[in-house]
């Protein structure tokens, strides 16, 4: 699992890191697989502790990919305000590069939404608070 940690924290640094447009459809592939992995390690950490409430190890990786899940979140408000708000030509272009045709309908979906959104600042601050608010949770 270690292993997956440290995968699952280059991806996030690689969204974190990306400078968009440009590398729009980098970040765009390194969230997705990070979610894809982030959300295997939770369901194997919430399982281990199904079976056993006391394991230490499955305690340990529930929090680190809490903590994982917080900075992906955080780092992805700049992309997805990217692809809410670029025109039409640049999100086309970025649909036709390699990889990213799977993506098609989410990004579709999301500009649909994107009367009902905050200005990238707000929608940073709802990402902490709703972080914090899952912290409480867990």
């Amino acid at each position: 699992m270690s292993a997956d940690l440290e995968s699952a924290e280059g991806l996030v640094e690689k969204v974190e890191g990306a400078s968009l447009p440009l590398q729009a459809r980098g970040a765009l592939l390194s969230r997705e697989e990070c979610v894809i992995l982030l959300d295997n390690m939770w369901t194997f950490a919430r399982i281990e502790l199904d079976v056993d409430w006391g394991n230490e190890e499955a305690r340990r990786l529930k929090a680190a990919v809490a903590e994982l899940r917080s900075r992906l979140e955080a780092a992805s408000q700049a992309l997805l305000a990217f692809l809410r708000q670029a025109d039409e030509k640049t999100i086309e272009a970025l649909l036709e590069e390699p990889g990213v045709g799977p993506y098609r309908f989410w990004v579709e979906r999301l500009r649909k939404c994107a009367a009902e959104s905050l200005p990238l600042a707000e929608e940073r601050l709802a990402a902490i608070l709703s972080t914090l608010r899952r912290r409480e949770l867990d």
